[in-house]
């Protein structure tokens, strides 16, 4: 008997763990802030998989586009356009998935304890894209 498990498809369970990262309160300074991971994150069947530090309060924390919509993000466009690569053909996410901001507003470095606690939705998003090549990113510079 061959059994057909829609609800285990891909883009289901991409569904699912984003609706369990909209819910999540682990981190108390993060918690009450947008989280980036959405549809607007790239293809779950990209071969290629790119993961910055943390979406920009100018940028995905305004947007909830990863990489886009502050300078960070044009440097990312340009580097993609460079190779002939278009953003819908990759997937673009983030150590941990809402901008840590400091009490003044600006970007601030997320604290490893936050990076831990965002760590186990990391590993759900590499295992459920399984791309065949993981690209970390640190501050993307002209």
């Amino acid at each position: 008997m061959i059994c057909s498990f829609h609800s285990f498809s891909k883009e289901d369970r991409f569904r699912d763990l984003v609706e369990s990262v909209q819910h999540c309160d682990i981190c108390a300074r993060l918690c009450a802030r947008r989280k980036v991971l959405s549809s607007a994150n790239g293809a779950v069947e990209s071969k290629v998989l790119f993961v910055a530090e943390a979406p920009g309060r100018l940028g995905a924390d305004r947007t909830g586009v990863p990489l886009c919509g502050d300078r960070t993000g044009d440097n990312f466009e340009i580097l993609l356009a460079n190779i002939g690569w278009r953003r819908q053909d990759v997937f673009i996410t983030n150590a941990i998935l809402c901008n840590p901001k400091q009490e003044n507003g600006n970007n601030d470095t997320p604290t490893m304890e936050e990076i831990a606690n965002c760590s186990a939705y990391l590993e759900m998003i590499i295992a459920l894209v399984s791309p065949e090549v993981i690209v970390t990113l640190d501050h993307i510079q002209a």
